[in-house]
């Protein structure tokens, strides 16, 4: 349920797949779900819609029609009313909007980390009211634009939004105030641009219907499904039918979102985090796969927040999960880790390729211990290693130094496991190496 005073409320029911159906306020009638029979349960998609084979809807309840290309982009809106353009990486570059007076044709320009820096539009001259000048977007903990100013702190504009990011009509808002204002703003629901022509958001991967509560596209590659997270399995749902706590930065994954509009941590300070949190006698739940997700329950035993790795920021993680998912072992899988440089290409030589990690890397002789320990010692001081993939690669100078090559390295839940012909060496999350006999399991040597 939610709830705004006497001014609106509404009330969500969902079946056992994450559909949801919305009883109470409705703004849009013809395209928001208000039963869970609207729903098809063996494919999640909305009966009175239409789909194609990749399970984008090339037709709403309303009768309006969309049209993708190869890559499941979209690419056409209500039989040419709005039309847009992508480059090589999937970025929307052009939009055009055929709607008499507030139509035109977008450029997006991005820079060489994937960033919009600009947006260039084919404005009248003078520009329509709200249009010219220099806006300043004022956000919520989501992201969502809420105040609009001009160069003099006057207010332009004033946004607020149901749950799913429906704009809230300017007869439910306080007058006099700002809602309603002329403004050309674009950047609304979690600062995504809000297609006027089709009322949409493009959420970079796909796009968004607020008036649904969900995406008109399926998740791509399935993106954000977890195993342990049932909720997430279905393809349509948005941010885990949680909007007031995740946010989706690319239209296929959730994070938190922060004081500061949506963020991560890194997988690091996160560790770093939970290890702090444990001791204090909090629950973390997640099982400490790739992709882990979970609750954290608090010492008096209350789920307070849900948690998920959205990606693997750790090379050696992002390297074994690689692996894991080409395991056909192919040419084209090691050209394709190795472009994007997560370990050294002479790792990857001849290296098979099977599920649980890094296998079969070659023979290593260490030879004597002392002698290694104390050049890796050396190297960890000398390069201020703390990490554990900091500690990872300090070990492959040395053994680069001593002419030697591993037997096996394997990520696991305790961290990197190489092993010798006679010791197994781990490095833990927290950087401590340990180096055991591999037959008699004596600890040999602690490095911290």
């Amino acid at each position: 349920t939610a709830i705004e005073g006497a001014t609106w409320s509404q009330n969500y029911s969902y079946d056992q797949y994450g559909n949801r159906a919305v009883t109470g306020y409705i703004i849009n009638a013809a395209l928001t779900p208000q039963t869970l029979s609207a729903f098809n349960a063996a494919t999640n998609r909305i009966i009175a819609s239409l789909y194609d084979f990749s399970g984008n809807q090339t037709q709403d309840q309303g009768g309006r029609l969309f049209g993708y290309d190869a890559e499941n982009h979209q690419t056409n809106f209500n039989s040419g009313v709005g039309t847009y353009s992508y480059d090589c990486d999937g970025r929307r570059v052009k939009k055009t909007d055929s709607t008499p007076g507030t139509g035109g044709t977008t450029v997006f320009v991005y820079d060489v980390a994937t960033r919009l820096i600009a947006e260039y539009h084919s404005d009248p001259v003078p520009p329509p009211a709200g249009g010219g000048g220099t806006s300043y977007l004022t956000t919520d903990h989501l992201g969502s634009t809420r105040v609009v100013t001009d160069s003099t702190g006057a207010v332009k504009a004033r946004y607020d939004y149901l749950p799913f990011g429906e704009e809230i009509p300017t007869d439910k808002r306080p007058v006099g105030i700002g809602y309603g204002g002329g403004d050309s703003t674009r950047q609304k629901f979690t600062q995504k641009e809000r297609d006027g022509e089709s009322g949409l958001d493009y959420f970079l991967a796909r796009y968004y219907s607020s008036a649904q509560g969900r995406f008109t596209s399926v998740d791509p590659e399935n993106a954000a499904a977890a195993l342990t997270d049932p909720q997430s399995w279905n393809g349509y749902v948005y941010a885990r039918n949680n909007p007031l706590f995740f946010v989706d930065p690319n239209g296929e994954t959730y994070v938190v979102s922060g004081a500061e509009g949506s963020g991560t941590l890194i997988d690091e300070v996160f560790l770093s985090e939970k290890k702090y949190f444990e001791g204090q006698g909090f629950i973390f739940t997640g099982n400490g796969t790739f992709f882990e997700s979970g609750n954290i329950i608090s010492p008096d035993g209350k789920v307070i927040a849900t948690y998920r790795q959205i990606s693997i920021d750790d090379k050696l993680q992002r390297f074994a999960f690689e692996m894991s998912r080409h395991s056909d072992a192919s040419l084209e899988a090691i050209h394709y880790i190795a472009e994007f440089n997560f370990l050294p290409i002479q790792l990857m030589l001849g290296s098979g390729m099977m599920r649980g990690g890094i296998t079969t890397l070659g023979v290593l002789r260490l030879g004597t211990l002392g002698k290694f320990t104390l050049l890796l010692e050396k190297e960890i001081a000398a390069s201020r290693a703390v990490s554990m993939v900091e500690r990872y690669f300090a070990m492959e100078r040395v053994m680069g130094k001593l002419g030697l090559k591993s037997l096996s390295a394997d990520f696991t839940a305790e961290g990197i496991v190489i092993k010798s012909v006679k010791e197994i060496t781990t490095i833990a999350p927290d950087g401590t190496i340990t180096i055991v006999g591999r037959a008699t399991g004596e600890v040999l040597k602690v490095i911290k």
